[in-house]
C-alpha cells in the first residue's frame, strides 16, 4: 500500500544567512486529483517576536505537480531568527483545506546590519 500526502512542503534549499540576508527555497507537491489554490508564506521571527516576510506566493498548483520550487529571501536587521514556512492549499469544490508547516530547528544569527 502506498499512501501519498495531499500536500507536501519541504526545504529545497535550507534557510541560510548570507551577509545580512536570510535566503532559501521550499518545494511543494500536490498529491491529489484536484487543483489547489495555494498560498505559501515564509517569515523570519526574531527573538522579540517580530516577524519579517521572506517570501509570499499564491499560485494555482495543478494536480500531480511535484517539487514546485518557491525561493525566498530578504535583508534583515541584526538578530536571531527562526524561519517558518507555511503552505495552505484550498480546494473549494470539495470544501477542503490542506496545511503544512516547516520551521528551522534553531535560530539563524544575522550579525551584519542592513
Amino acid at each position: 500500500i502506498s499512501v501519498v500526502a495531499p500536500l507536501v512542503l519541504e526545504w529545497s534549499r535550507f534557510p541560510r544567512v548570507q551577509d545580512n540576508r536570510i535566503e532559501g527555497a521550499v518545494k511543494v507537491s500536490n498529491g491529489t486529483k484536484d487543483d489547489f489554490d495555494l498560498t505559501v508564506i515564509v517569515v523570519a521571527v526574531n527573538e522579540i517576536g517580530k516577524a519579517f516576510v521572506l517570501g509570499y506566493q499564491h499560485p494555482e498548483l495543478k494536480t500531480g505537480t511535484t517539487d514546485f520550487e518557491i525561493p525566498f529571501g530578504s535583508t534583515l536587521p541584526q538578530g536571531a531568527y527562526v524561519v517558518h514556512a507555511d503552505a495552505v492549499a484550498e480546494v473549494p469544490a470539495r470544501n477542503a483545506i490542506y496545511r503544512q508547516r516547516r520551521q528551522t530547528p534553531s535560530p539563524l544569527q544575522v550579525t551584519v546590519g542592513p
